[in-house]
């Protein structure tokens, strides 16, 4: 999908390998659409969150997620240490999304 987080990971791959891999953003449609484009024929495959694959596939048991593009890449939020206002709101709206039930949900969508 167009402004994939997968897009910089592709052109750092192709860096690594030595060689150009070729990146298609798609503007119109999603990862779950795009998987179903797969699993149709439409398209012969598509880069995806791996976390929206595993709950697409559920749906979509023809369509083979199996093959990683990379090692995984674990993401986390860096703070300066002398940055103690933007950790605390940071803080705070983490405690905000988790206190409203968004984060269950986020959570629930992408990791079970």
């Amino acid at each position: 999908p167009k402004d994939s987080p997968a897009l910089l990971r592709l052109q750092n791959l192709g860096h690594e390998i030595g060689d150009t891999i070729y990146v298609v953003e798609d503007e119109l449609y999603s990862t779950e659409q795009l998987m179903i484009m797969v699993a149709k024929g439409d398209i012969d495959y598509a880069v995806c969150d791996q976390q929206i694959a595993r709950m697409t596939q559920k749906n979509l048991p023809e369509v083979d997620i199996l093959t990683d593009v990379s090692f995984t890449q674990l993401q986390s939020w860096a703070v300066r240490k002398d940055s103690p206002v933007l950790q605390d709101s940071l803080n705070s709206w983490l405690q905000q999304i988790k206190n409203s039930g968004l984060y269950d949900q986020i959570y629930k969508r992408y990791y079970k």
